[in-house]
C-alpha cells in the first residue's frame, strides 16, 4: 500500500473518531481482529463492556478454530501478504503521528486499544496472541517517539521559564509576566502530557512485554527484544537503565537462536552509539562473561559471528579487560573461516591500539635515545631519525608478536571443543622445532597462520606491502649480527644486512613471518581485482610478474639464510612454484636460475621432513614446465635422481631391514621422488 494511501485512511478514521469515538474504534478493532486472519468481527456493545473482552475473545478464537486456517498474515509467505506487515505497523506509526496533540490523552483512545490488544496477546490462540504482542510493542516504540518529543519541549519551556524569572525577577511589566504565564501553563501541560505518558508505558511494559518476552513461542520472543532496543534507542531517559536492559541480557540465554541473535542486534545497535555507552556499563560488566561464551562456544554459526561483531564494538567502547582480549584473540585461529572472518576487525583493532601504537613509541625513543652518535657522524636532526622509524616493520613484528602470543591456547582455553581439534598438536598437527606448525583440516593441510592472514587480508593493508616484509625477512634478526652472509641472484656471497635491537624478531617470530610472507603472497595472485574473468587473470599475471622480479633477488637471501632450518625452508620452498620462471631469462640472469635449482637440490638431499621434501619436488615440478630451461633442469634433476638412487643403495647394501621398518623410514621419501620424476618423464 502507497504511503498516501495510508495516510488518507488514517486521516479518515481521525476525522470519524471526532464525529463517533465508538464507531471509530470498533473498526479500528474489527481490522486488528481481521489482521489476525480471523473472518468474524465484534459488535459495538462489546467496546462499552470491558469486562467482556476475555469472553468475545473467546468466541472469536472458537470461530476462528473452526475455519481450520493454520496461517494468519503477519507471517504468511503467501505473496498477497509479502508487504502486509511492513504497512500494517506503518498504519498505525501513522495514527500515532496525528493524534499525539489530541485524541491520545483523551482517556478513551489508548485505554481502548490497550484493554483489547493486552487481552488478545494473552491467549493461547497463536495469531491472536502474536498479533497483538506485535501491535503493543509497536505502539509502546510509536509513544517513545512522542515521549521524546515531549520531553525536548518541556525542556527548552522550562529553561525558557527560569530564565524569564531571573530577568523579570524585579519587574512587574504586564507583557513579561504574561509571557511567564504562558510558559507556566505550556509547562504544567507537557508535564501532565509526559506522565500520562509514562502510565501508557507502565501498561504496556507490564501487561503485555513481561509476559510476552517469555513466550513459549520463540518469535515472540525475538519480537520483545527486538522492540526493547528500539524503546532504549528512541527514549533512553525512561528505558536506558539497568532494571531494563537486564531483560535483552536474559535473553542471550534464550533456547532459540531466533532470540538470541535479536538480542545481539538489539545490543550492536546499542554499544554503536558513543551516548549510551556509560548507561551499559553495569549490563557489560554483568553480561560480559555469558557475551565471551558465546563468541567462543555458541553452536549456532550466524549467532556466534554476529557476537563477535557485538564485543568488537564493545572493545571499541574500552570495556573489555585484558583477559577478554586475550580470549577473543584465541579465535582467530578458529577452524571455521566465518569465525576467523567475524574476529579479524577486533584482531585489527587490537594490533593498531595494543600493540602497534605503543611499539611506535618505543621504537622512537629508542632511535631518539641511540641516535647522538649518528647525528654526530651525520649532522642529522632528531626529528629526521624519529621520522625514519619504518612504520612497517613495526607492524610486521607486531603481528608476529600477536601470532606467537596467540598461537596456542591456554590450558583454560582447551575445553572448547573446537579449538581442541584445531591446536591439539599430539593428534591433528605436525609442528617443527622452531615452533611452526601445519594442521589438518579436512583432508588438506593447512598452516594456520596461513588461515590467520587469509582472515586479516581485507582488513590490515600492511598485509599488502610484501616487498616491505620480503626485506625485512632478510635482514640478520639474529642477536649477535656477526657472521651471517647470503649469496646473491648472481651468486656472489655478501654478509646480511644487521637490524636494529629495536626491530629484532625473536626466533619464533621470524617464523612466524616467513609463513606470512608465502601466505601474503599466495593471496595477493589469488586476490580478485576485477569482475572480468580476462582482465583479472592480466592484472594477475602482472603481479606474478612483478613478484617473480622481487623475489629473483630476495629468494637466494632467503634460501641461504633458512636453508639449516626445517621449518622456515619448507615455507619458503613454496615461493618458487608461485613466480614466472621466465623472468630469469628476460633479466638475463640464466645463472642465478641454475643457483635457484641447485639451492633446491641441496635441500631435498639434505631435509628429511616430510614437508621440505614435498616443497622442493613441486618446485622442480614447476621448473620442468618451462621449455627455456628444459636443458638446465633436466640435467640437474638427473644428477638428483642418480644421487638418490645411489644413496638408497649405500643404505641398503649388506643390511638385513625389516619390512616395516623399511616401510615407515623410506617410504614417503621413495613415494614423492618417483611421483614427481618417473612418472612426468613417462607422460
Amino acid at each position: 500500500m502507497q504511503n498516501d494511501d495510508l495516510e488518507n485512511i488514517v486521516s479518515d478514521w481521525v476525522e470519524t473518531y471526532g464525529i463517533d469515538n465508538q464507531r471509530a474504534l470498533l473498526i479500528l478493532l474489527n481490522f486488528i481482529i481481521r489482521s489476525c486472519g480471523c473472518p468474524e468481527t465484534v459488535e459495538k456493545e462489546a467496546i462499552k463492556d470491558e469486562d467482556a473482552i476475555v469472553d468475545v475473545l473467546s468466541e472469536l478464537q472458537n470461530a476462528f478454530k473452526k475455519e481450520l486456517i493454520t496461517d494468519y498474515p503477519l507471517v504468511s509467505k503467501a505473496k498477497d501478504f509479502k508487504k502486509f506487515r511492513k504497512s500494517f505497523l506503518e498504519f498505525f506509526h501513522r495514527l500515532i503521528k496525528q493524534v499525539k496533540h489530541s485524541i491520545l490523552y483523551d482517556g478513551i483512545f489508548c485505554e481502548t486499544i490497550y484493554a483489547w490488544v493486552c487481552s488478545m496477546s494473552s491467549s493461547a490462540f497463536r495469531p491472536f496472541r502474536h498479533t497483538a504482542t506485535a501491535i503493543a510493542l509497536f505502539l509502546l516504540s510509536c509513544l517513545c517517539e512522542v515521549a521524546q518529543e515531549v520531553q525536548t519541549e518541556l525542556n527548552i519551556a522550562t529553561r525558557q521559564l527560569t530564565s524569564e524569572q531571573i530577568k523579570n525577577k524585579n519587574s512587574r511589566n504586564l507583557r513579561n509576566q504574561d509571557r511567564m504565564s504562558s510558559l507556566r501553563s505550556k509547562t504544567v501541560e507537557l508535564t501532565e502530557k509526559k506522565q500520562r505518558l509514562e502510565t501508557y508505558f507502565n501498561d504496556f511494559f507490564n501487561g503485555v512485554f513481561i509476559h510476552r518476552y517469555r513466550d513459549v513461542e520463540a518469535i515472540i520472543r525475538a519480537e520483545c527484544v527486538k522492540e526493547l532496543g528500539v524503546w532504549i534507542i528512541k527514549y533512553p531517559d525512561r528505558f536506558l537503565e539497568d532494571k531494563v536492559t537486564r531483560y535483552l541480557g536474559w535473553q542471550l540465554s534464550d533456547k532459540s537462536p531466533i532470540a538470541r541473535i535479536e538480542a545481539i542486534k538489539s545490543l550492536s545497535r546499542l554499544y554503536i552509539n558513543e551516548t549510551f555507552i556509560s548507561g551499559l556499563r553495569n549490563f557489560t560488566e554483568r553480561f560480559k562473561p555469558r557475551l565471551i561464551e558465546m563468541a567462543s562456544r555458541e553452536s549456532e554459526l550466524s549467532v556466534r559471528t554476529t557476537t563477535i561483531s557485538l564485543l568488537t564494538q564493545i572493545y571499541r567502547a574500552g570495556l573489555l579487560e585484558d583477559e577478554d582480549r586475550d580470549d577473543l584473540s584465541l579465535l582467530i585461529y578458529s577452524d571455521i573461516s566465518k569465525v576467523r572472518k567475524a574476529i579479524a576487525p577486533f584482531v585489527k583493532n587490537l594490533l593498531d591500539e595494543d600493540f602497534i601504537s605503543s611499539k611506535l613509541k618505543k621504537v622512537q625513543t629508542f632511535l631518539t635515545s641511540n641516535g647522538t652518535k649518528r647525528r654526530n657522524r651525520s649532522g642529522s636532526s632528531s626529528s629526521e631519525i624519529v621520522g625514519s622509524v619504518k612504520r612497517d616493520w613495526v607492524a610486521f613484528k607486531c603481528l608476529a608478536e600477536f601470532l606467537v602470543k596467540y598461537r596456542k591456547p591456554t590450558e583454560d582455553s582447551q575445553k572448547d571443543d573446537e579449538m581442541n581439534d584445531e591446536i591439539d598438536n599430539r593428534n591433528d598437527s605436525d609442528e617443527y622445532e622452531d615452533g611452526s606448525s601445519i594442521l589438518i583440516i579436512g583432508d588438506v593441510k593447512n598452516n594456520r597462520i596461513a588461515l590467520a592472514i587469509e582472515a586479516l587480508w581485507g582488513e590490515m593493508e600492511i598485509l599488502h606491502d610484501w616487498h616491505s616484509l620480503a626485506e625485512y625477512l632478510s635482514k640478520d634478526h639474529s642477536l649477535t649480527n656477526s657472521s651471517g652472509t647470503a649469496r646473491d641472484s648472481q651468486g656472489e656471497v655478501n654478509p646480511i644486512d644487521a637490524i636494529e635491537d629495536c626491530y629484532r624478531l625473536s626466533d619464533r617470530e621470524e617464523s612466524v613471518l616467513v609463513q606470512v610472507l608465502v601466505a601474503c603472497l599466495k593471496l595477493i595472485l589469488a586476490d580478485p581485482l576485477s569482475r572480468d574473468k580476462k582482465k583479472n587473470e592480466m592484472q594477475i599475471e602482472e603481479i606474478r610478474d612483478e613478484v617473480s622480479r622481487t623475489m629473483v633477488r630476495t629468494l637466494p637471501r632467503l634460501l641461504t639464510k633458512y636453508a639449516p632450518d626445517a621449518g622456515r625452508i619448507a615455507e619458503v620452498l613454496q615461493i618458487p612454484p608461485l613466480m614466472n620462471l621466465q623472468v630469469y631469462s628476460e633479466l638475463r640472469m640464466l645463472k642465478a636460475y641454475e643457483l635457484l635449482i641447485e639451492d633446491v637440490k641441496k635441500l631435498f638431499l639434505k631435509h628429511t621432513h616430510p614437508l621440505v621434501l614435498t616443497h622442493a619436488v613441486r618446485t622442480f615440478s614447476h621448473m620442468e614446465a618451462y621449455e627455456s630451461f628444459a636443458s638446465t633442469t633436466e640435467a640437474n634433476l638427473g644428477e638428483l635422481q642418480e644421487v638418490v638412487i645411489q644413496t638408497f643403495i649405500e643404505e641398503c647394501d649388506n643390511k638385513v631391514i625389516p619390512f616395516t621398518l623399511f616401510i615407515a623410514t623410506n617410504y614417503s621419501f621413495i613415494q614423492l621422488f618417483y611421483n614427481a620424476f618417473l612418472i612426468q618423464r613417462s607422460c
